[in-house]
């Protein structure tokens, strides 16, 4: 027995193209940021301080420091204080950048972020 022969279908019209984006989720990041960067207050936006070729990136006021930053700061708990400033991430990179970190270069970040962040020496 042979199967029947099947007769060619007629191709259905494809919808008319229009032009893609390449990279739409890269698109869609730009937008998104785009976005953000008009919401932004000027107090969203942070300070960067220099330190022996290291950006170091800061509240930009004192004012905007969380509490316990400046307990730290009073209670002379220098490490801590430069750590919660800087945050966890930062502050290992800086480590990390910086090895070995003795004592006098914690006192010399600290100083230079509050004389070129804050205009302000360290014990102010």
């Amino acid at each position: 027995m042979t199967a029947p022969k099947k007769s060619p279908r007629a191709a259905k019209p494809a919808a008319p193209q229009t032009a893609a984006e390449p990279h739409p989720e890269r698109l869609a990041a730009v937008q998104d940021e785009a976005t953000r960067s008009e919401q932004m207050e000027p107090t969203d936006l942070l300070k960067v301080v220099q330190w022996r070729g290291t950006d170091v990136r800061v509240p930009p006021t004192v004012d905007d420091w969380d509490i316990e930053i400046q307990e730290y700061a009073e209670d002379g708990q220098l490490v801590k204080h430069l750590r919660a400033l800087l945050g966890v991430a930062q502050w290992a990179e800086l480590k990390g950048a910086h090895t070995p970190m003795k004592f006098g270069d914690v006192r010399d970040l600290q100083e230079t972020i509050m004389r070129d962040a804050y205009g302000q020496s360290a014990g102010e």
